[in-house]
């Protein structure tokens, strides 16, 4: 019958030590056999799918193995490229502060951020001009008593009249060679010592110290 297949099913049978086997034909209709194929060719997927499951477990492994591999690859070179951030203005600043030691208050650092690191290196150039302006200052004060000093000594080397300038408490800072030709005295021994010195080792200018 057009309607009907034949389905043929052998089951071993074991009795003693011979085996047997029962064989059994049934006529079933097409829908079932239909069905049965669709069974078959599932299960033949499966076993394909389960031959192919330790491969793909594998693969998926590998893959998730060489994710992991670029991902702390790339923390590391974002860590390095932070790292160098943050530690190359702190190089430069500590080279910057080993120059100030060494006198070179001309330094400066460029700064581009604005976090604390722009903040402290804005800091530091601050204090390198106020302590470049500082210097500049003391330079200039020495100057210019050097240029009055040497401008005083002139005027009592050529002043006829002995002249001493004492600081407090009465230490013989300078004089002029007309004060040792007066009093026929050599000063250059005396010179930022009390002038009580001077009078304990020369007595006959006492009264004159003493006045």
């Amino acid at each position: 019958d057009e309607n009907f297949s034949s389905v043929e099913i052998v089951v071993p049978l074991l009795h003693r030590q011979d085996v047997y086997g029962l064989r059994a034909r049934f006529e079933v209709p097409k829908s079932i056999d239909t069905l049965t194929q669709t069974v078959a060719q599932a299960y033949e997927e499966h076993q394909r799918l389960a031959l192919l499951k330790s491969p793909l477990k594998a693969t998926f492994l590998v893959s998730l193995l060489l994710v992991a591999l670029l991902a702390s690859l790339s923390a590391t070179l974002v860590a390095i490229h932070l790292s160098r951030r943050f530690t190359q203005p702190i190089r430069h600043l500590a080279f910057a502060t080993k120059q100030v030691s060494q006198g070179n208050y001309a330094t400066q650092l460029q700064n581009q951020d604005h976090d604390e690191l722009g903040f402290l290196v804005d800091s530091f150039n601050e204090m390198t001009q106020q302590i470049s302006l500082a210097r500049n200052r003391i330079q200039s004060s020495q100057q210019n008593a050097e240029t009055q000093r040497a401008f005083f000594e002139t005027i009592l080397k050529h002043l006829s009249s002995g002249v001493w300038v004492c600081s407090s408490p009465m230490v013989l800072r300078t004089y002029n060679t007309s004060a040792e030709t007066i009093l026929n005295t050599e000063f250059s021994s005396y010179q930022y010592l009390p002038i009580s010195h001077i009078a304990h080792e020369q007595p006959s200018l006492k009264p004159l110290i003493d006045l």
